[in-house]
């Protein structure tokens, strides 16, 4: 059974816009965190089947469309939040890792909303942060932090226990610049999206580079601004470019072959901030469009994307 996977967003001058976690869809379920923005709720239309808790909260939405629960607030203390960001469950469903983006460290909660415990406080130093941008749990329970101020990966047991890093700052071979999300490839490796450096770096799960590929430009492939990434059970790697406002499918190799720019249910452009993918290969696309910060969250079968032979063809990687 593939694992729950997250969705984060970000909208300059407002703050993060949400980030969502999407459950089995069979649940019709999700766990949503809220930041720093102007209103607490999805604009009533045809895409908005998610009602947002207040600021600096998380919460669970059930298949009728309220909320389980909400827990966090706005506050630098135990069980308190400052712009939530990222989030994953452990592999049983029973602890779930939230990134207190804003407070510098990792919150853990339980998946009926209790507090148990955070790790992590601001620094350059092992297991401490600077502005945490995104967490994945590997099926061991490993948890794996995007550092993003200190342009890393931090590696824990399921405790908050350090147990190494990968990355640093730089453009070349395994370097990063301010990675913002986080993305565990069937194949065991481990895809960053390497913000700054508009590119995904490929590592195996203990830090060893793999390669790359992306990169910047307008060109199928390359990104203006790389937001999100996540990856289906196939393979299938998906790129959220905040700038163009569109999503890149590249093949399991690497290898770019389609984008497409979502759009709300009145067909306006949306500018995609988050990326999740469910447990039957749905993706959800978080997206945010006009100076009001309208936010949404649209779903799209990944199999209608599946590459032909001739756009599978040659890995792009590096």
């Amino acid at each position: 059974m593939r694992r729950r996977r997250f969705l984060q967003g970000t909208l300059a001058g407002l703050g993060t816009i949400a980030a969502i976690g999407v459950t089995r869809r069979a649940e019709a379920s999700f766990h949503v965190a809220v930041g720093d923005v102007g209103t607490d709720d999805f604009a009533p239309d045809g895409d908005s089947f998610l009602r947002l808790p207040t600021l600096h909260t998380i919460g669970r939405r059930n298949p009728d469309g309220g909320l389980d629960w909400e827990a966090g607030g706005l506050g630098d203390q135990p069980g308190q939040l400052n712009y939530p960001k990222g989030m994953m469950d452990d592999p049983l469903g029973e602890r779930l890792y939230v990134t207190d983006t804003g407070n510098h460290h990792v919150d853990v909660y339980s998946t009926g909303g209790r507090f148990l415990f955070q790790f992590g406080a601001r620094g350059s130093g092992a297991g401490q942060f600077l502005f945490p941008n995104d967490v994945v749990v590997d099926r061991a329970g490993i948890v794996y932090v995007a550092d993003t101020g200190n342009h890393r990966v931090q590696v824990f047991d399921a405790n908050g226990g350090y147990l190494r890093q990968f990355g640093g700052f730089g453009q070349g071979g395994d370097r990063l610049n301010g990675p913002s999300a986080l993305a565990l490839h069937p194949d065991g490796t481990l895809h960053v999206a390497d913000k700054g450096n508009n590119r995904i770096q490929v590592f195996s799960l203990h830090g060893v580079y793999h390669g790359r590929y992306g990169g910047s430009g307008d060109a199928l492939g390359q990104f203006r601004q790389l937001q999100a990434v996540a990856a289906d059970s196939h393979g299938r790697v998906y790129a959220a470019d905040r700038a163009s406002w569109l999503v890149t499918m590249f093949g399991p190799q690497g290898q770019p072959f389609l984008r497409f720019q979502p759009r709300f249910a009145d067909g306006t452009a949306a500018v995609p901030m988050g990326l999740a993918i469910t447990d039957d290969d749905t993706l959800f696309v978080a997206a945010v469009r006009g100076p009001a910060g309208y936010r949404a969250v649209r779903e799209f079968e990944t199999a209608l994307y599946i590459p032909t032979a001739a756009q599978a063809g040659r890995s792009s990687k590096e």
